[in-house]
């Protein structure tokens, strides 16, 4: 029943972030669980409620790391988060609906694509200034 797996593949080198995205998957795959066992409304709300929160607090530490390292691709990712959220908030409609699995296949796709991607990209440049700062100096 696990909606996404995870696997080393979406790990972008950075041990917090691969952390809060372990966690991010485990929610979703909690949420698809709930869902396809016909849990109750309350039960589903919760996760739901669990998974949004954790996500913004995911994309504040994320943005926060990027600007402390002068992410030249900060706001296009910020948009990025921006837009996922707008999304959502669409999705579940002004009073909060329950999700559907519309909505549970958007969030596996966008994460699967956002953490494979987008992600990467800001892990790649982190360990290339790593590397960068660990070169011996020029002779």
């Amino acid at each position: 029943m696990i909606l996404f797996e995870w696997s080393a593949d979406y790990e972008i080198g950075i041990p917090e972030i691969d952390a809060q995205h372990r966690g991010l998957v485990n929610m979703l795959n909690d949420l698809h669980v709930a869902m396809k066992a016909g849990k109750g409304s309350e039960a589903v709300q919760k996760t739901v409620e669990r998974l949004l929160s954790y996500t913004q607090q995911h994309f504040e530490a994320e943005e926060w790391a990027m600007k402390q390292a002068h992410y030249p691709e900060f706001a296009k990712h910020h948009k990025a988060h921006l837009a996922l959220t707008t999304k959502v908030v669409e999705m579940l409609g002004a009073g909060g609906a329950l999700p559907t699995f519309e909505l549970l296949n958007f969030l596996n796709d966008w994460l699967k694509k956002h953490i494979g991607q987008t992600d990467r990209e800001f892990g790649d440049f982190i360990r290339a200034r790593r590397n960068a700062t660990l070169s011996p100096p020029p002779l």
